[in-house]
């Protein structure tokens, strides 16, 4: 296995791993209850989330793909968007923009918007979502400058074979070769893969009664916080 940029012809297959990836997790049940009766919504959640934020300025995506089989085959098995967050020079240079980026972004958005505005996605709360959405942006760091590790997913089967640890190392690079901390949500389920990778438990997320997650932040060795 090897780990690349994600490419545009990578989406369909992204959305693949993730819906199932998340397909019991425990936030993906409280948001989309009705996914067991519209599945193809609850892929198409993550299809449109991919296309969404893949143009996002800061945003960076990487997969990880099998190597070619003897039939010519590899195949994407995992994925994670990194966002580089701050003000800084360099975090500029991670944070370049173009036109093409801009007009996709509002042609993405215009997709979403429609798709909220007439309840097409039948799997997902809207209201849950919009709930989540203000509890995760909260920035629960107390960091300016930091990678944010905005999404991570691995197909079920080829979970506990190192993919996971991939995607975590990308980012966990960057920031130490900036000596910047790196930051993520979790849910309880996932939070201990990235204890093993450094990360500590900051803060609690939590949506209802029975569905919450961790703010977790990672810190390079020597770094004075903030």
């Amino acid at each position: 296995m090897h780990l690349r940029p994600m490419l545009p012809k990578d989406f369909s297959e992204a959305a693949d791993v993730g819906s199932k990836a998340f397909w019991n997790d425990e936030l993906f049940g409280w948001l989309c209850e009705a996914r067991v009766d519209h599945p193809e919504h609850f892929r198409n959640l993550f299809l449109r989330s991919i296309g969404r934020n893949y143009h996002h300025a800061g945003s960076h995506w990487v997969v990880v793909e099998t190597d070619t089989d003897s039939k010519g085959n590899k195949n994407v098995v995992g994925y994670a968007r990194w966002e580089r967050e701050g003000n800084s020079p360099s975090a500029k240079e991670w944070q370049r923009d173009s036109l093409y980026k801009r007009v996709e972004r509002s042609l993405r958005y215009l997709e979403n918007e429609y798709v909220r505005i007439f309840h097409l996605d039948r799997s997902l709360d809207n209201a849950r979502m919009a709930e989540w959405e203000s509890q995760s942006e909260n920035d629960h760091s107390g960091e300016e400058e930091k990678w944010h590790l905005q999404e991570l997913a691995v197909a079920p089967s080829f979970q506990r074979r190192g993919v996971g640890g991939m995607l975590i190392d990308w980012g966990l690079e960057r920031a130490r070769e900036e000596n910047i901390p790196a930051m993520l949500e979790s849910s309880q389920a996932g939070h201990k893969l990235y204890q093993k990778k450094g990360f500590q438990i900051t803060g609690v997320l939590s949506v209802s009664e029975d569905v919450s997650g961790y703010a977790m932040m990672w810190y390079p060795v020597g770094y004075k916080k903030s």
